[in-house]
């Protein structure tokens, strides 16, 4: 059980910092060589690019696991704890079955630029588009855990 947590949570969050840290020196690189060395480096704006794809991906994963995402809860406060609990089982099957699409969409998607490469760095354009797949099965083990937990616990809370 801990190595699972390690994978599907510390892990993805690991990887998180690690692209920021690299995004954040990525750019620095790129600001330096165009206006110190007068001459930009090809690629700097490309690996951003793609970076800042994989990171709000992820990001928005992560949030989904720490139920982090906006929501306006007037209506929903003013309900029975049963009915809150209720409309929140009901938000995580709509995530989960949006993921599904996303997932789908995102692997022929994936299909679709495997024969492409990106103009700077000479990627496969497959690798970059790999994030939309894996920020939906992300989506659904962490929506599919939030139900469990629901279900086991009844809080209709957040988790401890």
């Amino acid at each position: 059980m801990r190595f699972l947590r390690f994978v599907f949570v510390d892990l993805v969050e690991y990887v998180l910092v690690g692209i920021m840290v690299v995004l954040c020196a990525d750019i620095f690189y790129g600001v330096f060589t165009r206006y110190v060395m007068a001459e930009a480096a090809p690629w700097y704006d490309e690996v951003a690019r793609y970076l800042f794809i994989w990171m709000t991906l992820l990001g928005a994963a992560v949030a989904v696991r720490r139920r982090a995402h906006f929501v306006v809860r007037l209506l929903i406060d003013r309900l029975g704890r049963k009915v809150q609990s209720g409309i929140g089982l009901l938000c995580y099957i709509i995530i989960i079955a949006f993921s599904v699409f996303i997932i789908i969409q995102g692997l022929k998607v994936v299909e679709g630029v495997s024969v492409q490469t990106s103009p700077a760095l000479g990627l496969t354009l497959s690798w970059i588009f790999w994030a939309i797949p894996v920020h939906g099965i992300l989506c659904i083990i962490y929506s599919g855990a939030h139900i469990w937990h629901e279900m086991k616990f009844g809080k209709g809370g957040r988790t401890p």
